[in-house]
């Protein structure tokens, strides 16, 4: 990680299985570290958490440059899962109509596009809930909100 001091954190929770299988964890940004494990194909665990909608694009566009850089440090024919909070809103507008939200946001559209460029599947697109199933938690204000 970064030497200065920082303070986001990242870590993983294995099971013995996985102790096992463990190969190595790396450090990308103090908001991306990954860890990887043996098996008939490799698997590669990165977790992350991205800039908030309200950060500069400078900040959004560098995480997503590391978050490249992440991926692309494990070979094509492995398995890479990426999983944390990546502030994204993903519309109607963009998606599909397993969307909760009308429209996408600019973190939400910085995702689609890595997604689209990596190949990646956004899990929470394939999956249809009904709309009541959607809403994860609500704000103080009453607002409901998806994550």
């Amino acid at each position: 990680p970064p030497k200065s001091k920082s303070l986001l954190g990242l870590g993983f929770l294995l099971s013995p299985w996985a102790q096992r299988c463990y190969i190595e964890h790396n450090f990308f940004s103090d908001r991306i570290m990954s860890v990887s494990f043996t098996g008939d194909v490799c698997t590669h665990v990165a977790t992350c958490h991205s800039p908030t909608n309200v950060s500069t694009d400078l900040e959004v566009e560098q995480f997503y440059a590391e978050l490249a850089t992440c991926v692309q440090s494990f070979p094509p024919h492995d398995i890479v899962v990426i999983a944390g909070d990546l502030n994204a809103h993903l519309g109607k507008d963009t998606c599909n109509t397993n969307a909760y939200y009308g429209s996408t946001n600019r973190n939400g559209q910085h995702l689609l596009d890595f997604a689209q460029e990596y190949g990646f599947t956004i899990g929470g697109l394939k999956f249809n809930k009904k709309s009541s199933k959607k809403v994860t938690w609500t704000a103080p204000n009453g607002q409901l909100h998806q994550n």
